[in-house]
């Protein structure tokens, strides 16, 4: 099983022993995504940006990664305890997403950044839910 193959790696690199873990060409270990993301987003300020540089345009994003995660909260709900139960509320929270783009090609604005690609992999989750997908297309929310 390869995810038995890499426990030692992933316990050896990150005391919580999960992915993804980011090793540095120091050899520095850094985990947790939101830590990789702000690391790569610093230590390559010349690439294209994750993180807006305004300070509260990046809070404000930050807070939207913070809805996000509610939402995939939901979906782990809906895996635990069934679909019925975690779609209660869960068009309302897609909503808010949607007027976030409010005409807009991007959720950070004209350019791809975080909250992009974070609404893509939760979006791109959402389907390994039994029952989520379903109600999302039924209610026509998706």
């Amino acid at each position: 099983d390869h995810d038995k193959d890499q426990a030692p790696i992933k316990s050896e690199l990150n005391p919580l022993g999960k992915v993804p873990i980011l090793v540095t060409e120091e050899g520095a270990a850094i985990y947790e995504s939101s830590v990789i993301l702000d690391y790569l987003d610093s230590q390559y300020p010349d690439s294209p940006r994750l993180f807006p540089a305004d300070p509260l345009a990046r809070a404000q994003t930050q807070m939207k990664i913070a809805r996000l995660e509610h939402l995939t909260d939901r979906m782990m709900t809906s895996f635990i305890k069934g679909a019925e139960e975690a779609t209660k509320g869960i068009d309302e929270d897609i909503l808010v997403f949607a007027e976030l783009l409010n005409g807009k090609t991007f959720f950070g604005g004209d350019d791809l950044n975080i909250i992009d690609i974070i609404t893509f992999s939760y979006f791109d989750r959402m389907r390994k839910f039994p029952g989520l997908s379903e109600h999302l297309i039924q209610n026509d929310t998706i």
